[in-house]
């Protein structure tokens, strides 16, 4: 069967439509109405769907975005890549002193910002909170966190 032209604007099949999977994350063209979709409908990967619109495979796109090479699609996705950067950091570093300790999401958040704009710019509700962390978390872990040596002190 030839492979047919994939088209850069596509849309996710809905349930009740021929092809369709809830994990399966089929594509068909967006000017194809919804109803309209048949069995013989060409359908896509997602995968397919984003080296279409792209113009270039994933893993090409990821380097190039890293690299300054290619724009993120929005402001929001920048702001998404750097917090997963840094927050990927933060798990590394607490990582290598301390392989049992996992930070729920909201105390992660206040240690990236807190890392990012210092401690005299976090308010006084959430110096107390990072304060209490110790306490969850343990010295060594948190030190790691908010980037000292967990020796320094005491």
């Amino acid at each position: 069967m030839a492979q047919s032209r994939i088209p850069s604007h596509t849309r996710r099949l809905v349930k009740g439509e021929p092809g369709y999977s809830a994990t399966s994350k089929r594509r068909v063209d967006a000017s194809i109405p919804r109803g309209r979709v048949t069995r013989s409908t060409p359908t896509f990967s997602d995968r397919q769907a984003a080296q279409a619109k792209t113009g270039t495979t994933r893993e090409r796109y990821t380097k190039a975005l890293l690299s300054g090479q290619a724009r993120y699609s929005s402001q929001r996705a920048r702001e998404t890549a750097k917090y997963n950067r840094e927050a990927a950091a933060v798990r590394g570093a607490v990582k290598r002193v301390d392989d049992d300790v996992i930070f729920n999401p909201k105390d992660l958040r206040l240690i990236v910002k807190r890392n990012e704009v210092g401690w005299h710019r976090l308010s006084d509700q959430e110096q107390l909170d990072i304060n209490e962390m110790f306490g969850r978390y343990g010295r060594p872990a948190m030190m790691a966190a908010l980037g000292s040596d967990p020796d320094d002190g005491d």
